[in-house]
């Protein structure tokens, strides 16, 4: 049988265990698959994937540059929650012959779905609001990182679509007074109520990633 390969991550457990919500006793073996499915998810997309690539080879050889570790440390609230996001609903709950149940252990208690819709809107809203918290960090600090936006710069040439929508809403009632930053989350929050999805209807899906390992 071929030995397994673990998937090189930004975030190491300790690291995790000190920036997530989940109780420092938790079984993190069960949750150690989503580590790199978040950072593809959250972290890549807005770092670009020259400067995720690098960060991911300093770690590996534990040779990470000061700048680095400051964007790391800026990089792992976010991680942390984003991961624990992308692995409900298996943090503190059971998958089993009769269901999702709440606890792991004999006694377990059926756990509703508004439970879970709840956990999970929770979890994002701070992920939402970390995110753009770690993209302004990086705009502010951009001299620093010279391959953040690497990969991520082409002008938009369109006539109009959602975000140049909103950013052209932004500079036209605002005057580019108003604190971007402060805008872009009351925009996030508008299109999360708009959009929030029914409690009733509402499905969870993992995202699984198959690899070839012989």
């Amino acid at each position: 049988m071929a030995d397994i390969v673990e998937v090189q991550t930004l975030i190491t457990e300790d690291y995790f265990k000190a920036y997530s919500p989940i109780p420092d006793n938790y079984n993190i073996k069960e949750i150690k698959p989503y580590f790199h499915v978040a950072e593809k998810l959250w972290i890549e997309p807005i770092i670009g994937m020259p400067l995720y690539e690098e960060l991911l080879d300093e770690v590996e050889k534990d040779e990470v540059t000061p700048e680095n570790a400051t964007l790391l440390l800026n990089i792992y609230p976010l991680l942390a929650f984003a991961i624990t996001y992308e692995s409900l609903p298996f943090v503190g709950y059971h998958l089993s012959q009769v269901g999702i149940t709440k606890g792991k252990s004999e006694i377990s208690e059926p756990v509703s779905i508004n439970d879970v819709n709840y956990i999970s809107t929770q979890l994002r809203n701070q992920c939402e609001t970390m995110k753009m918290l770690l993209k302004k960090f990086l705009d502010e600090n951009a001299e620093h990182y010279p391959l953040y936006y690497a990969d991520n710069t082409v002008e938009c040439k369109c006539d109009y679509d959602d975000e140049c929508g909103w950013d052209w809403i932004y500079h036209y009632y605002t005057d580019g007074t108003y604190d971007k930053y402060q805008w872009q989350r009351s925009v996030a929050e508008h299109r999360m109520r708009k959009f929030k999805p029914k409690s009733y209807n509402q499905l969870y899906s993992t995202r699984r990633y198959n690899m070839n390992l012989k």
